[in-house]
């Protein structure tokens, strides 16, 4: 159960620190103080190693011995627990920060370690095991991570760079526009642990029945990204001496005589792997996936107001479908997260993209055309994402009734007016908005 590290250090190194036992004369960045309480210790022992090991961070080790502490189900926040055989195991580690006293932390308290995301932020799973030559033994554990309005779900992981696919506009350094953020990214399906331990250094790609088909699957393309995957195996299985990689875990799982069973209810099932992942990939898209359906289609169109890179093809449509509720042209529509708040009727909406019909997609632009229009004679895009799909549309119509009844008109001998002559004939009149600045000011005239 224990780490195992091999320590190497040159003759050189140690006549240069050739020190008395409890001398920390070496000891000179405040980083490192800690370190002298530790050496003074030294006057009573007859003899001592010891190690200083620094860079490491509570998550980190947390990620490592995660089932360890939490049990096979891992910490999963949501549900209470009973002390039990999988969970009384406590690990406790001291931390040195500059300019901080020092803290004990309990790795059971921190919410944030990789597979503590990946648990909580998952809407399902699909457990199998894998039989391999001999008495090798992995059970492994598949999640979904949804697509939720506006965004995936999949936990961002700080040691793999950022999945957001970025274009710039050469023409404009400042326009930076976001194509898409892939979930998993180029990440590895799987995790690996033996014996409930975290085996850093070793991951597994995929298997043949959970990669994206050749051919259109049961479930959009993308869904299979939104998959996390772990791998637990027993003992049967070689790890190097310090704990860091598998010898031979993935060439055995990839061969062909290994056996994919399904787990259901706790029971192994022995059925097509690969048709009951498909099918359980189509279900969790239709039933956990929060994506827009993008219909009555209008055509395709170039957007010449928009950088170069991003200036087409554009699909255009009259109305969408998201989270229940249809959204069309002409409808009263309010947004959130702009400055100011925008509110007026929807014109048309872009997908980004060469499409030519209905299509479930995510993210989208929205055209509104500003209400009242007897004021603002202006169209705005924003994100769909960004309209408000709490308020009533009859909010939206108070609104702009309030707004025209704070305007004034009046004709050409000052008289007001409820609305503008004509109008309700087809006709077209302009509106001659006219301001006036008052300026008052007052000279003093010294004495």
């Amino acid at each position: 159960m224990g780490d195992e590290y091999q320590l190497i250090i040159s003759s050189t190194t140690i006549s240069r620190y050739s020190l008395k036992p409890s001398d920390s004369v070496h000891i000179t960045n405040d980083d490192e103080r800690f370190l002298h309480h530790l050496i003074i210790e030294e006057k009573e022992k007859d003899s001592f190693t010891a190690v200083v090991i620094t860079g490491v961070q509570p998550e980190h080790i947390q990620h490592i011995y995660h089932y360890y502490i939490h049990g096979p189900k891992g910490n999963e926040i949501q549900t209470s627990k009973e002390v039990g055989p999988f969970n009384n195991i406590d690990i406790e580690i001291s931390m040195f920060e500059k300019g901080k006293a020092p803290k004990i932390v309990n790795l059971r308290e921190i919410q944030d370690d990789m597979q503590t995301l990946y648990i909580n932020t998952a809407a399902d799973s699909f457990e199998f095991k894998a039989h391999v030559e001999g008495d090798g033994v992995v059970e492994g554990i598949i999640r979904y991570h949804p697509f939720l309005y506006d965004r995936e779900t999949y936990p961002d992981d700080p040691c793999f760079p950022s999945n957001t696919i970025e274009l710039k506009d050469e023409e404009d350094d400042d326009d930076c526009f976001i194509l898409e953020k892939a979930a998993r990214g180029k990440r590895p399906i799987f995790e690996c642990f033996w014996n409930g331990r975290l085996i850093p250094y070793t991951s597994v790609e995929d298997f043949d029945w959970c990669t994206p088909p050749k051919k259109r699957g049961l479930a959009p393309i993308e869904c299979y990204n939104r998959i996390s995957g772990a791998l637990f195996t027993n003992d049967k299985f070689q790890v190097s001496t310090n704990k860091l990689t598998f010898m031979d875990l993935e060439l055995k799982l990839k061969d062909k005589n290994t056996l994919f069973t399904r787990i259901l209810n706790g029971q192994e099932q022995r059925m097509k792997i690969d048709r009951e992942f498909a099918l359980w990939l189509k279900d969790c898209h239709e039933k956990y996936d929060k994506q827009i359906k993008f219909t009555l289609f209008k055509g395709t169109i170039t957007r010449p107001d928009l950088p170069s890179k991003k200036q087409g093809p554009w699909a255009t449509y009259a109305a969408i479908e998201w989270d229940g509720k249809i959204y069309k042209a002409g409808q009263l529509v309010k947004t959130i997260k702009t400055l100011p708040l925008f509110y007026g009727s929807i014109v048309r909406f872009f997908l980004y993209g060469d499409h030519d019909g209905e299509v479930y997609a995510t993210g989208g632009e929205v055209q509104i055309a500003m209400e009242p229009q007897a004021l603002y004679d202006e169209v705005k895009t924003v994100p769909i994402a960004k309209l408000d799909r709490t308020v009533a549309e009859k909010a939206v119509k108070k609104y702009v009734e309030d707004e025209m009844a704070r305007i004034e008109i009046l004709n050409k001998k000052g008289e007001a007016m409820q609305k503008l002559p004509g109008t309700s004939h087809g006709g077209s009149k302009k509106l001659l908005v006219e301001l006036k600045v008052i300026l008052h000011y007052q000279i003093l005239f010294g004495q």
